[in-house]
């Protein structure tokens, strides 16, 4: 098999869920929420009997009700790396099944975020997953260029932030984007607020 032959892996890294696939397939190969957990009591209390320190993605929310969930992602920014670094090994691992030094990766970010958190994702992924090739991307221009065009505007509301960007014949114009950090995480936990206040009540946001 050739470099030609190799397809990209391309990874939508979001702040509830990770989309992951390989470039040229019509849809992604496997969705799985953004989080880790970690038994909130001894391990041998944590029901079915696959003991492990910590689960990752929907192994994690099948069982949230005894882990402790932390999402690594708030608002586009990583603010665990430990945690985050669980998460794409498990992407690799057992939700696609190849070795990231085997192909070339292509990862999503929103606009606009600090230039140390690009550093530090292109540092893990060479050094701590052993990438052979990784390039980050701008989420809303994969987004146009998925619908044909190379010119538009795109609006993207997601978990934790919201944003939309001009783009012109393929070229983001930065002065024109504008991003909000807030999202459908903070919708949910308003609402859990009114409904709390109706007399409902809820543990945290994800239940």
């Amino acid at each position: 098999m050739t470099d030609d032959d190799v397809a990209a892996v391309v990874i939508d890294n979001g702040s509830y869920k990770i989309k992951a696939g390989f470039a040229g397939d019509d849809c992604h190969r496997s969705v799985f929420s953004t989080v880790v957990g970690r038994p909130s009591r001894p391990a041998y209390q944590v029901s079915d009997g696959d003991h492990k320190e910590f689960y990752v993605g929907d192994e994690a929310q099948h069982r949230r009700s005894a882990l402790n969930l932390n999402y690594p992602i708030e608002h586009g920014i990583i603010t665990n790396w430990d945690d985050m670094e669980k998460i794409w090994q498990h992407c690799f691992k057992d939700e696609l099944r190849v070795d990231p030094a085997d192909h070339p990766i292509i990862m999503t970010e929103p606009p606009l975020n600090p230039k140390m958190q690009k550093e530090k994702t292109v540092q893990v992924m060479f050094e701590k997953l052993n990438a052979c090739a990784f390039f980050l991307a701008l989420s809303s221009k994969l987004a146009l260029y998925a619908s044909g065009r190379g010119s538009g505007i795109t609006v993207d509301v997601g978990d934790g932030v919201s944003y939309a960007m001009t783009i012109y014949e393929g070229h983001c114009i930065m002065p024109a984007t504008r991003r909000l950090d807030f999202g459908g995480r903070d919708l949910t936990l308003n609402l859990q607020k009114l409904l709390h206040e109706k007399g409902y009540d809820f543990v945290n946001y994800c239940k």
